[in-house]
């Protein structure tokens, strides 16, 4: 069992009726919105998180988790985000937090008149009195950044708070505990987190390291062009306080507090305490020296590296154009016979909000036509999507670079996506997945996108073609298996189990990086064929994933979990029988619902 389980896990949200008014949308994520809301009977202003069960499905021990984390140290601390109620519907689930209408940090930062070292000495004692206070209770945060550090208002003397707890975990202090997971974001995350050997409340300090250099200058200390070229900054630590000018006036206490924290070896960090301590976030470092404004230098340095990141996108995004042109042209002809030209406006589409029913199924538009699944909010909202109808959405250019390593989605992870077989067969044709199968930013073969969409066609022409595929792992540690059971297609999920290599008993035992297996995804979405097709394959009904749930725990209705039970009874009954007619000589396989093909 992973050392990163908890002994008892978080309860469920409990169900109330509503007794809050909702407002305008304060902002949106993959699986959630946020929304201004007051409390009826008061009248108090609060912000309501609302998190799409559908779109969270295989998730939902992150929302537990933030629940738990939340109730432990809300009001406790003046710099962390209150949790004031939680609650769930039929379709959605509800964190009210505290309204912070004072905006993320960077964006404070630009609205003041001016910004010296001692006002970032001030940001960073807020952030590490927070942090302490985490600590001492038992929690890491683990996704520490510029964007997870709000303002209460928009005064400005108003508090800083630390939000978004979805990725904390509790350490066990009575017991050697250490977490493995791979999480957070990229440029903030510690060595030890790339090496999974292991990490704890020294991630935090790292973060903190990171978001102070950035505070003094405007840029991260380990930007670089490439994810692999950033990952391999931090894990040698490789930064410096160049160039000189962007540097002049900042103190040495604030280089050498930077140093500590950014050390490789988290056992040589400061604690939270001891950096409370550091002449630099007392302020001491900053005492008789001249003040240096350094706004201008934060909001050229930012805006630069922006632009430059732009730029790069969109060479790549020309290149990628140039190269696919022809192919594309191809399956134009044989794919828009039957379908009328259409216009799209270069506008951006606007996802329309996850109101209180919950309902996400209205198309989403953009100019005068509808959106495809795949732009859908939680699926791909901001992804260039290249079809034989044009090109949809209004997503960054560097949705189009085609890469091996994990850049973006290639022209078979889009056609394979929108179901379009005639594409997918002209790119296999044309050599696309030769020397091996595609991945995006995510990590994600073209396979796993037809699984997760119900492409059966293409899901049968991937997995003949490269049987190796069904294998791969994305980022989040999940194969085309359970992308099928969780989407809740049964006959995908049967031919990626006839064609997989190793055979399918091998690969239903297959656990994502939060330990969930194919049997779990399928229970949380209460398909009732998937689950017969993965017990009969041979799935672990009793595996636990790293939340100490099992299958059963996650049965989405009460008749998932009494027809899941029932298999596992069956299961067992066709075990027993089976080795009595062993003994007997008799060979009896369980039947499987799988369809023919090669192997």
């Amino acid at each position: 069992m992973s050392a990163e389980k908890d002994e008892e896990p978080p309860q469920h949200p409990y169900i109330q009726p509503c007794r809050y008014q909702v407002g305008k949308t304060l902002g949106a994520g993959s699986y959630s919105v946020v929304k201004e809301c007051f409390h009826i009977e008061t009248g108090r202003n609060y912000a309501v998180k609302v998190i799409n069960k559908r779109l969270m499905a295989g998730r939902e021990h992150m929302v537990r988790n933030e629940i738990e984390i939340l109730s432990r140290v809300s009001m406790g601390h003046q710099n962390i985000l209150t949790l004031v109620d939680y609650f769930e519907s039929m379709n959605n689930l509800y964190l009210v937090t505290d309204l912070a209408l004072g905006g993320e940090l960077f964006d404070r930062i630009c609205r003041k008149g001016n910004y010296d070292e001692s006002d970032a000495s001030e940001l960073i004692r807020s952030t590490l009195s927070a942090v302490s206070y985490l600590h001492d209770h038992g929690i890491v945060h683990r996704d520490l950044k510029p964007e997870n550090l709000l303002f209460r208002t928009p005064e400005d003397n108003s508090d800083l708070l630390i939000a978004d707890f979805g990725l904390s975990r509790v350490m066990d202090e009575r017991k050697f505990h250490v977490l493995t997971t791979t999480c957070g974001t990229p440029g903030y995350m510690a060595p030890e987190i790339f090496r999974k050997s292991g990490h704890g409340k020294p991630v935090d300090i790292w973060a903190i390291g990171v978001i102070t250099y950035f505070l003094l200058c405007g840029y991260t200390p380990f930007d670089r062009e490439t994810d692999f070229e950033e990952m391999q900054a931090i894990l040698n630590a490789e930064y410096k306080f160049e160039p000189a000018e962007y540097w002049n006036g900042v103190s040495e206490g604030a280089k050498d507090f930077i140093q500590q924290c950014l050390t490789i070896d988290p056992s040589k960090r400061p604690t939270a305490h001891e950096a409370l301590q550091h002449p630099f976030v007392t302020g001491e470092s900053q005492q008789g020296m001249q003040i240096h404004d350094r706004l201008h230098i934060i909001r050229r340095n930012f805006n630069a590296r922006r632009t430059l990141h732009a730029a790069i996108d969109t060479i790549r995004a020309i290149n990628k154009l140039r190269e696919g042109q022809s192919l594309v042209m191809d399956a134009r002809k044989n794919e828009a016979k039957a379908t009328k030209a259409r216009q799209i406006s270069d506008s951006q589409p606007v996802p329309e909000d996850v109101e209180m029913g919950g309902n996400l199924d209205t198309a989403i538009t953009m100019g005068s036509i509808d959106v495809p699944d795949i732009l859908k909010p939680g699926k791909s909202a901001n992804r260039v999507v290249e079809t034989s109808k044009g090109l949809w959405g209004g997503a960054p250019p560097h949705a189009l670079h085609p890469s091996i390593e994990g850049r973006s989605n290639t022209n078979l992870h889009l056609a394979a996506s929108l179901g379009y077989l005639a594409i997918c067969e002209a790119l296999l044709a044309a050599g696309h997945e030769t020397p091996s199968p595609a991945l995006n930013e995510d990590h994600q073969t073209a396979l796993m996108l037809a699984a997760s969409k119900g492409h059966t066609d293409v899901v049968h022409l991937l997995a003949e073609y490269a049987p190796s595929s069904i294998l791969r792992r994305d980022k989040h540690g999940r194969d085309a298996v359970m992308e099928a059971s969780l989407a809740g297609f049964d006959t995908d999920l049967q031919i990626l189990l006839t064609y997989a290599p190793g055979g399918p008993t091998s690969i239903v035992q297959n656990e994502d990086a939060d330990g969930n297996t194919a049997l779990h995804f399928a229970s949380s979405s209460g398909n009732l064929l998937v689950l017969r097709t993965l017990l009969a394959a041979g799935a672990d009904v009793n595996k636990q994933n790293l939340q100490c749930w099992t299958a059963l725990s996650y049965s989405a209705t009460v008749q998932t979990e009494v027809y899941l039970k029932t298999l596992v009874t069956d299961v067992e009954k066709k075990k027993k029988q089976q080795a009595a007619d062993e003994g007997e000589g008799i060979k009896k396989g369980m039947a499987m619902r799988l369809m023919g093909g090669g192997s």
